[in-house]
């Protein structure tokens, strides 16, 4: 998932001096506790139990030291020496001192008359109501006894015309049911699987573990307790292809009320741009992924790595959103120049699947990237307790490695409202022989154009239009990805296959613009000739 709401923070913790008597809970600890905690930890919330309640903060007292410091609470993966990230929860040595003083003087509660509360940020950053908002038909009651049920409800019909999202906002129903949330929107093309897999379900929606259990649908935001909302940066906004259907993704424990769960409603908010009105920016959320996974049983520390370039001419990264399953351990992502300059994206080194965030920069630190750049991700899994080897999948047993990255990349205008509707305004700005140009353009329209086109490019039909070349290329792209995985398609093209490539295209993109291929494009038909109304 990927959102631009913000963790919440505030002003830091009163210092320790040598002058201070004795470290206390009213003094020195329950600032932190009230600013890194109670939003999860209060009545009515996800957490089991409270911590805005003094009189049980006594028994408490072991176990928050012992989450703090093991760096299990507060929710927050980045390590800060990785990349600077907005509304950052954690902790740093000042502030772990401060617990671990506590507990090494008795956690001694003092005088509640000198608790100063933190600054916090206004619960809100949006200042006009939301232009849509969606539920699913139906209230759903999740499963009871504190166990993890996770669900997709179609909250929309297919939208009549394109969609610019400003900001989006999930609003929980039940908050001590809701873990965590992401919108996912599914483009034309999924329509009818999304029908199907609604219909093998009775119950309201669909079971779903770690994604949309959809290939076509694409990550538009989400929601984990303890975010301030916000809309995007002036100019910037997602899109959505006329004709798309939204879908939710739903975590639900009921830890804290584990008797009897009550039917949730949960709802998704968008500010949008009025119609007829276009972005100068457009937000793409691109998946970094490692595909072949490959872990073997019983393995302790199972280390899967990949290489990647993302098909962009100029764009830069906003937000990074790490994702795995229940064996992840850690996680990094790097950007290498090709000068050999490391630039780290992400650095996840106590990977918790229950606590998945976005972590996005300020304005000015977005980080410059294009398809001259490679990209490594690198996922470490313990599977020492598995029978079996552990693969690629949706599945509850299966894993996955992934980092959403939010990529900012120019808007040049569309034709027409299709998935695909920028590629013919961008690719217009190519030179003939600049093929890297044409397939950056798939991302101009967002990450659907992009699936849809380059598994069309490399397609069976459009090789038979120029066969000894399209060949030449299925040969090379062969040896240089034996297993076809989608990670390797445009570093492929660029590297090893990039002769290869080029003389592919100088015969297919003619064809192309003569309306080859229509059935392949069925998804994206902007890319062919005289297919342009969307």
């Amino acid at each position: 998932m990927l959102t631009l709401t913000l963790a919440l923070g505030c002003s830091g913790p009163l210092p320790l001096t040598t002058e201070t008597p004795e470290v206390t809970y009213h003094r020195h600890v329950r600032p932190l506790v009230q600013r890194d905690c109670v939003s999860c930890h209060t009545e009515g919330a996800i957490a089991p139990f409270v911590l805005d309640d003094v009189d049980a903060i006594e028994a408490l007292g072991p176990q928050i030291v012992d989450s703090v410091v093991d760096r299990r609470m507060p929710p927050w993966g980045m390590d800060p020496s990785c990349r600077e990230t907005i509304g950052s929860l954690w902790l740093d040595d000042a502030e772990l001192d401060i617990y671990l003083a506590w507990a090494d003087g008795g956690y001694v509660m003092g005088d509640a008359a000198e608790y100063v509360p933190p600054e916090t940020p206004a619960a809100s950053s949006t200042e006009r109501p939301p232009d849509l908002v969606l539920q699913p038909e139906q209230a759903y009651t999740p499963v009871g006894g504190g166990e993890d049920d996770y669900r997709c409800f179609a909250v929309s019909d297919p939208l009549p015309q394109q969609v610019f999202v400003e900001g989006i906002r999930v609003t929980p129903g039940i908050t001590e049911l809701v873990h965590h949330v992401i919108v996912y929107a599914v483009p034309p093309a999924g329509l009818d699987a999304l029908t199907a897999i609604e219909a093998q379900d009775p119950e309201p929606g669909y079971r779903c573990f770690g994604d949309a259990g959809l290939a076509d649908a694409t990550t538009l935001g989400g929601w984990v307790p303890g975010q301030v909302d916000g809309l995007y940066p002036a100019g910037l906004a997602g899109r959505i292809p006329a004709g798309s259907r939204l879908v939710m993704q739903m975590h639900y424990n009921s830890a804290a009320s584990p008797d009897a769960p009550q039917a949730d409603r949960s709802a998704v908010e968008l500010w949008t741009l009025p119609a007829g009105q276009e972005p100068d920016e457009l937000l793409v959320v691109y998946p970094l992924i490692k595909l072949g996974i490959d872990v073997p049983a019983g393995e302790g520390a199972s280390e899967q790595t990949a290489v990647q370039r993302i098909p962009v001419r100029d764009a830069r990264i906003m937000a990074t959103h790490p994702h795995m399953h229940l064996l992840g351990r850690s996680l990094t992502t790097t950007l290498v120049r090709p000068d050999g300059q490391r630039v780290c994206l992400s650095q996840v080194d106590q990977w918790d699947f229950d606590w998945q965030r976005t972590y996005a920069s300020e304005q000015g630190d977005w980080v410059d990237v294009s398809v001259h750049d490679e990209l490594e991700i690198s996922c470490t899994y313990d599977a020492s307790e598995r029978t079996e080897p552990v693969r690629w999948g949706s599945g509850t047993d299966d894993e996955m490695c992934l980092d959403y990255v939010g990529l900012v990349v120019p808007w040049e205008g569309g034709v027409g409202e299709g998935v695909c509707a920028a590629y013919p305004v961008c690719s217009e700005g190519c030179a003939d022989d600049d093929e890297m140009c044409h397939i950056s353009c798939l991302t101009a329209s967002g990450d659907s154009c992009m699936f849809c086109g380059l598994g069309g490019v490399v397609s069976q039909c459009v090789g038979l239009q120029c066969p000894v070349q399209g060949f030449a290329l299925q040969t090379c792209m062969s040896q240089c990805s034996p297993e076809g995985h989608f990670e390797d398609v445009v570093h492929c093209l660029y590297g090893a296959c990039g002769e290869a490539f080029d003389s592919y295209w100088s015969c297919v993109g003619p064809a192309l613009s003569e309306g080859a291929c229509p059935d392949e494009f069925a998804a994206c038909p902007e890319l062919i000739g005289g297919s342009t109304d969307g």
